[in-house]
């Protein structure tokens, strides 16, 4: 696709969907079930392209058993590993949808409001805060931790309900409008500050 942002834009059929996970590649982050979605999906959606975007830590084990399950399953022109990128906002405007697979806490993610200003679709797990930001069905998907096949699942809904998949990502864009703007954020965070200066 052309709107590919990389020196060799990658070999995918405009209609076909692609779906992408944005993290560093570290055990906490779930990308081992992210790919046991994507090879369950390309049973059944072939056309479908999976990216993985982000570098390994440390000796960078997880990046290479993830690499050689690719490997061992000749999927390496159908799941890409990117690599760090420093043009984020760009790969997320180039996804259909993106997967936030963390398996332990986060407090908070930074790819789903990237995900929702960009009007890019959100599938994610149930940890940490992330459902204070995404209502499940409304502005994303959210399945439970450590289940590729409930990944998958969720991945097949928006490919075979496109109507839905755009719901979603215009749902969200209204969330980051709304509720994650700067100024927003700024008020709230003064409102804060306030209530606390007046109980002192």
């Amino acid at each position: 696709i052309d709107a590919w942002p990389i020196e060799e834009p990658l070999a995918i059929a405009p209609a076909a969907p692609l779906i992408g996970n944005i993290a560093m590649m570290r055990g906490d982050k779930g990308h081992h079930f992210f790919l046991d979605a994507a090879l369950e999906m390309l049973k059944c959606q072939p056309e479908a392209r999976f990216v993985m975007v982000g570098e390994g830590i440390g000796g960078r084990r997880v990046e290479r058993e993830l690499r050689s399950r690719i490997e061992k399953a000749g999927e390496q022109k159908r799941i890409i590993m990117t690599g760090y990128r420093w043009d984020i906002p760009k790969v997320i405007a180039a996804l259909d949808m993106a997967v936030v697979a963390s398996i332990a806490v986060e407090a908070q993610s930074r790819i789903v409001p990237q995900c929702f200003a960009s009007r890019c679709a959100v599938i994610s797990t149930r940890v940490g805060g992330i459902p204070e930001l995404v209502t499940d069905g409304h502005n994303g998907l959210l399945v439970p931790t450590e289940d590729g096949a409930a990944i998958a699942a969720a991945i097949r809904r928006l490919i075979e309900q496109p109507d839905l998949r755009k719901k979603i990502a215009a749902a969200g864009l209204e969330t980051a409008r709304e509720r994650l703007s700067l100024d927003r954020m700024m008020k709230e965070t003064l409102a804060v500050y306030e209530r606390a200066i007046r109980l002192s």
